[in-house]
């Protein structure tokens, strides 16, 4: 025998199931990557990222740059220079 349930409310759902996932992390950078984050030559303007060494920029380009195949055990690689420290504008005191 079958109950007529025609009367009953859906169930609602449970406030676990209307809660979202939080969005996926950021992938953890390769070493190549990380490696080309510090580099000197790299650059981050508009479209992507490229190298702007005068000796890889002709081979690699800027579309199609790849820091795996290159970063990993570049000869070229420079740290990225730190900015000098301004002096203060206020500071009457000579040095």
């Amino acid at each position: 025998m079958r109950i007529d349930d025609s009367s009953r409310r859906p169930e609602e759902p449970t406030p676990a199931s209307t809660v979202e996932s939080p969005a996926p992390a950021e992938p953890e950078p390769t070493p190549a990557e990380a490696r080309f984050g510090k580099c000197r030559w790299s650059v981050r303007e508009d479209g992507p990222e490229y190298c702007s060494n005068p000796e890889v920029l002709p081979y690699a380009g800027k579309g199609g740059f790849s820091p795996g195949a290159w970063c990993l055990d570049c000869a070229l690689f420079k740290p990225r220079r730190k900015a000098p420290k301004r002096r203060r504008v206020d500071d009457d005191y000579p040095y």
